[in-house]
């Protein structure tokens, strides 16, 4: 969670409720050992109060301040930010991708200066992601495989001792994962699909292995589950392209989603197809018909267009 407080009307309201208890700052350094200078500072929200430190004031104040610091809490769950580039970049709305990470990369900044951050840490893996979506999506950009060096110092200043070359070693939250998978994503671009693969299995069983069954984790985890499938068709690996395809459909349709679904079944059936499997129209045909249902109209023809000049493979809907 990116959470951020409004810690001067915090603050205030803390020295109303200590003076309402007839109770000066000396006063509750006697009765709970807690610094004058940390209560000023908490006073004139300068710092954000530890959650031990709340629970003394607590019983001081006789008011339940841990709640209390719940209603000046501003929250951004740092996944809807995710969510929205993630969106964009499955409708492939290139367009769009560098105009909302500009745009979220100054709303992020905006309030770090006006509010105070929970977690720095969270600010520079979110920054960092939002700069590496941008630079992948930029045509212009050359090489694309730097565009890891910036996710990778990222890693590094957020999990001790990260290696890359270790990279199975370490321990990750899902915001970890997300700049380690799209370090895969990068080399992936860059056709090192060995290393791209290494890293997609990996992320693939360690969220499966700690799913806590929250959306966002299962969307990670058919993206895994679509870029995995996707590399090994690059490489013409057509059963492993068809198993990850299918495993993926498998999982989304199994929690209710629909999330990747149609790109899922035209990886599928693309492999189906070099397969020499008959069923391959109709998962083709399901790929269409979902993206219609979808509203994507404009990737259904995109698809159908690809089907046709690559394959000559043309879906009557």
């Amino acid at each position: 969670m990116f959470s951020t407080y409004k810690l001067d009307a915090f603050g205030k309201k803390l020295k109303n409720i200590r003076t309402n208890n007839r109770l000066t700052q000396k006063n509750v350094k006697e009765k709970t050992g807690i610094n004058e200078d940390t209560i000023r500072r908490i006073e004139n929200g300068q710092v954000i109060p530890k959650y031990e430190t709340l629970e003394i004031l607590s019983y001081v104040y006789k008011t339940d301040l841990i709640g209390l610091l719940k209603n000046y809490r501003i929250n951004h769950s740092i996944s809807t930010y995710y969510s929205e580039i993630d969106k964009m970049i499955v409708s492939n709305e290139s367009d769009a991708i560098k105009s909302l990470a500009h745009q979220l990369n100054k709303t992020i900044i905006r309030d770090h200066k006006k509010y105070n951050l929970i977690n720095n840490e969270e600010l520079k893996l979110l920054q960092a992601f939002i700069q590496a979506t941008i630079d992948y999506n930029d045509p212009e950009y050359e090489n694309r495989i730097t565009i890891a060096d910036g996710l990778i110092e990222a890693l590094t200043q957020s999990i001790n001792d990260f290696d890359i070359k270790k990279f199975d070693a370490s321990n990750y939250n899902l915001l970890e994962i997300r700049l380690l998978m799209f370090i895969g994503l990068v080399n992936a671009k860059a056709r090192h699909l060995e290393t791209s693969n290494k890293i997609f299995e990996f992320c693939l069983d360690y969220l499966i292995d700690n799913t806590n069954n929250d959306k966002e984790t299962m969307k990670i985890v058919i993206k895994l589950y679509f870029n995995l499938s996707y590399n090994h068709h690059i490489l013409d690996d057509n059963l492993n392209a068809y198993e990850y395809s299918t495993k993926g459909i498998e999982y989304t349709l199994s929690n209710d989603l629909i999330y990747c679904l149609p790109q899922l079944f035209a990886r599928k059936g693309i492999a189906e197809y070099k397969l020499n499997r008959p069923e391959n129209m109709t998962s083709l045909s399901n790929s269409i018909r979902l993206f219609r249902m979808m509203g994507s109209d404009k990737l259904a023809e995109l698809y159908k267009k690809i089907l046709k000049d690559m394959y000559n493979i043309v879906i009557n809907e």
